[in-house]
């Protein structure tokens, strides 16, 4: 039920394996306080924060950083929660970042079933659940203290800076602040990116380069 690998770090943390195992790759941190429940997958070099609540079915990738509340969701390769917030029946990708306090709804007041932005339709669609949280793609990043609503889609390449609720569909390169939603610049996209790499000792591959490219003449 545990496979713990080499070089991981855990200090007075829990980790209960009574409902599915846990796998925790090599180079991970587990901080004290934290409380993991498997089935859990927990990546290389991946991090999980003091205090941290992990309720199971969770995928981790590698570098990630965890913090606050999760459960019922995957996060991609380098991507960060690092704060308190809850996040839930959630999709998040690679290089992504939740702001402090950043959580999502999983289940409407109404209790009736979720719907979503379905991109081949170009339109919403009921899932037929009860929960789900949000789908979000890679390079995105949302401020402190943002709210996710229930079914929510967003696109890659986005940054959402307001407090108050999102709509349910935020397109790829969007920069949304103030209530206003505005093309993200691609030069100054690209920059941050290259910043991105860099801080985590990676090369921004060229092929890359020319597939984001691509994407922001599509999508712009």
């Amino acid at each position: 039920d545990f496979y713990i690998a080499e070089d991981v770090s855990i200090e007075c943390a829990t980790l209960n394996s009574t409902c599915g195992p846990i796998y925790i790759d090599k180079g991970a941190t587990i901080m004290e306080g934290a409380h993991l429940r498997g089935p859990l997958y927990l990546g290389k070099g991946a991090v999980v924060k003091m205090g941290a609540t992990i309720y199971g079915n969770v995928s981790v990738g590698r570098q990630s950083v965890i913090g606050g509340e999760v459960g019922n969701a995957v996060i991609g390769d380098f991507s960060a929660k690092g704060h308190h917030g809850y996040l839930g029946c959630s999709v998040i990708g690679d290089w992504c970042n939740l702001g402090a306090g950043t959580s999502n709804s999983n289940l409407k007041n109404n209790l009736k079933t979720v719907s979503i932005y379905d991109y081949k339709l170009d339109g919403f669609r009921d899932t037929r659940l009860l929960k789900c949280g949000i789908f979000m793609g890679d390079y995105t990043r949302t401020g402190i203290n943002s709210s996710l609503n229930t079914g929510t889609v967003i696109g890659i390449a986005s940054m959402l800076a307001d407090t108050s609720f999102y709509a349910k569909f935020v397109p790829s390169f969007a920069w949304v602040f103030n209530g206003d939603t505005q093309n993200y610049d691609f030069e100054k996209f690209m920059e941050y990116v290259d910043t991105l790499y860099k801080s985590k000792n990676e090369e921004l591959p060229e092929r890359l380069k020319g597939e984001l490219n691509q994407l922001n003449k599509k999508y712009n």
